[in-house]
């Protein structure tokens, strides 16, 4: 009976190493990705500082919900809650970087379209016409 207690606890403790190890490593990649979308949003973010009403108010809203995790993470949460925090972090920063990098894609698409008027050019105005 000592035996098979034993071989149970080990047992046991083998796989709570392994999801504690499995865990470390999802962190760590949740954290890793994190920083990468910083990166990113630190090269189509700010370049464009005016932006349409709509733009404005979803760029703030997700600003505000990255900050609200960062509070709770820096509250040191449960490792299970933790990797859900990283996880939701990595995605609101992918929702920003979204956000400005389609801002970014039509102001180039606004750069490069004609300029489409209704009025003549002044040589195209007859002579003749009065001011």
């Amino acid at each position: 009976a000592t035996a098979a207690l034993l071989v149970v606890s080990i047992g046991t403790i083998a796989l709570l190493a392994q999801r504690i190890d499995d865990q470390a490593h999802e962190l760590t990649a949740w954290i890793a990705y994190s920083q990468q979308l910083e990166s990113q949003l630190r090269v189509v973010g700010g370049r464009n500082p005016v932006v349409r009403g709509h733009r404005a108010a979803a760029l703030g809203e997700l600003e505000q919900r990255v900050a609200l995790i960062d509070l709770e993470l820096s509250q040191r949460p449960r490792p299970a809650e933790e990797i859900d925090l990283w996880r939701q972090r990595a995605v609101l920063l992918h929702d920003l970087v979204t956000v400005h990098a389609s801002d970014r894609l039509l102001a180039g698409a606004a750069a490069r379209r004609p300029v489409v008027t209704i009025n003549p050019p002044l040589d195209a105005i007859p002579a003749s016409y009065e001011f």
